[in-house]
């Protein structure tokens, strides 16, 4: 399984045959830094095209606060009237949301394939955008992978919002201190 945080930043926490897995460096799930757009925005660690400068929540909010003038001040809200202009058909926000998913499905598409993980979940406050960008996410990735992985895979949002990290914390300190997975 894979929980995809989506916040000021993009990371993942990958739990492989029941135990957390962190990696030789303890950086496994480090997706947010993977280049998708190689001459995508400038990137805080050095790069430029990183996930997070395409698809994390300071891009998605200063990329969709222009076309729907009125919204809400604060992320959910924004995000709850994207999801209304997406479904009302506004073709500039959708084609926001759905450049954003493709990102994320590039580097999803991989781990998928490499890890064989049949479930992702989604969390942050990305989820009240709707199922736009699950379904964006969903077509791309069966796109690119086996059939007979395409057929197991699980996309979903999670309902831990704000409290991801904390909760994948806690679940770190168990898993390496009692063996709880």
């Amino acid at each position: 399984m894979l929980v995809i945080k989506i916040g000021n930043g993009i990371g993942a926490g990958v739990v492989l045959d029941g135990r957390i897995h962190g990696g030789e460096d303890s950086a496994a799930g480090e997706i947010g830094h993977v280049v998708v757009d190689p001459d995508g925005p400038d990137c805080f660690c050095g790069k430029q095209g990183c996930l997070e400068t395409v698809a994390a929540v300071p891009y998605l909010v200063a990329t969709l606060r222009p076309l729907l003038p009125g919204a809400p001040a604060d992320v959910r809200g924004l995000f709850q009237r994207a999801e209304a202009a997406a479904a009302d058909g506004d073709t500039a926000v959708i084609a926001v949301i759905a450049a954003a998913a493709r990102h994320l499905a590039k580097v999803l598409t991989t781990t998928v394939a490499v890890l064989d993980v049949h479930r992702i979940v989604i969390t942050g406050s990305v989820s009240a955008i709707g199922p736009l960008l699950l379904a964006q996410i969903a077509a791309d990735v069966e796109q690119a992978i086996l059939p007979t992985l395409a057929a197991k895979l699980d996309l979903c949002y999670g309902h831990t919002g704000d409290r991801a990290v904390r909760l994948g914390a806690a679940a770190l300190v168990l898993n390496r201190e009692l063996g709880v997975a």
